[in-house]
Protein backbone atom coordinates (compact mmCIF):
# COMPACT_ATOMS: atom_id res chain seq x y z
CA UNK A 1 0.00 0.00 0.00
CA UNK A 2 1.22 3.47 -0.72
CA UNK A 3 -0.49 6.33 0.86
CA UNK A 4 0.79 9.84 -0.43
CA UNK A 5 -0.26 13.53 0.49
CA UNK A 6 -0.44 16.76 -2.30
CA UNK A 7 -1.18 19.99 -1.32
CA UNK A 8 -3.41 21.67 -3.71
CA UNK A 9 -4.01 25.11 -3.67
CA UNK A 10 -7.08 26.65 -5.98
CA UNK A 11 -8.57 30.43 -5.75
CA UNK A 12 -11.91 30.76 -5.38
CA UNK A 13 -14.25 34.16 -5.82
CA UNK A 14 -16.79 34.56 -3.68
CA UNK A 15 -19.75 37.69 -4.50
CA UNK A 16 -21.22 38.55 -1.74
CA UNK A 17 -23.76 41.02 -1.54
CA UNK A 18 -23.44 44.19 1.24
CA UNK A 19 -26.14 46.38 1.94
CA UNK A 20 -25.77 50.19 3.75
CA UNK A 21 -28.25 52.26 5.11
CA UNK A 22 -28.53 56.16 4.23
CA UNK A 23 -30.75 58.97 4.96
CA UNK A 24 -32.43 60.94 1.96
CA UNK A 25 -32.93 64.55 2.28
CA UNK A 26 -35.08 66.03 -0.05
CA UNK A 27 -35.78 69.76 -0.43
CA UNK A 28 -39.32 71.08 -0.67
CA UNK A 29 -40.74 74.40 -1.56
CA UNK A 30 -43.33 75.51 1.04
CA UNK A 31 -46.42 74.35 -0.79
CA UNK A 32 -44.89 70.76 0.15
CA UNK A 33 -44.27 70.26 -3.66
CA UNK A 34 -41.17 68.55 -4.87
CA UNK A 35 -38.77 71.58 -6.15
CA UNK A 36 -37.16 71.25 -9.29
CA UNK A 37 -34.53 73.77 -8.58
CA UNK A 38 -31.45 71.64 -7.78
CA UNK A 39 -29.78 71.22 -4.25
CA UNK A 40 -26.75 74.13 -3.80
CA UNK A 41 -23.40 72.71 -2.90
CA UNK A 42 -22.94 72.19 1.05
CA UNK A 43 -26.39 71.07 1.24
CA UNK A 44 -26.34 67.14 2.37
CA UNK A 45 -28.37 65.24 0.27
CA UNK A 46 -27.60 61.59 1.59
CA UNK A 47 -25.85 60.84 5.22
CA UNK A 48 -24.74 57.21 5.56
CA UNK A 49 -25.89 55.32 9.18
CA UNK A 50 -24.83 52.11 8.86
CA UNK A 51 -23.13 49.52 6.38
CA UNK A 52 -22.16 45.93 6.15
CA UNK A 53 -18.76 44.50 5.91
CA UNK A 54 -17.40 41.47 4.44
CA UNK A 55 -15.14 39.34 6.96
CA UNK A 56 -13.30 36.66 5.20
CA UNK A 57 -11.99 33.49 6.53
CA UNK A 58 -10.28 30.09 6.12
CA UNK A 59 -10.67 26.72 8.30
CA UNK A 60 -9.78 23.26 7.30
CA UNK A 61 -12.75 20.89 6.88
CA UNK A 62 -11.36 17.52 7.92
CA UNK A 63 -12.25 15.76 4.62
CA UNK A 64 -9.45 13.70 5.65
CA UNK A 65 -10.65 12.02 8.92
CA UNK A 66 -13.90 11.30 6.62
CA UNK A 67 -12.23 9.41 4.05
CA UNK A 68 -10.07 7.53 6.62
CA UNK A 69 -11.98 6.82 9.58
CA UNK A 70 -10.67 5.39 12.78
CA UNK A 71 -10.19 2.11 13.30
CA UNK A 72 -11.85 0.56 16.58
CA UNK A 73 -8.61 0.14 19.79
CA UNK A 74 -6.69 2.94 17.25
CA UNK A 75 -5.64 6.30 18.23
CA UNK A 76 -2.47 7.19 17.22
CA UNK A 77 -2.78 6.05 13.54
CA UNK A 78 -6.33 5.94 12.71
CA UNK A 79 -6.07 4.33 8.62
CA UNK A 80 -4.04 1.58 10.30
Amino acid sequence: MNLRKELVTEQQTLNVPVTHEEVYIERRVGSGQVSAAPIGEGEAIRVPVSAEQVNVTKQTDGAFRRCFPRMPGRRDRPWQ
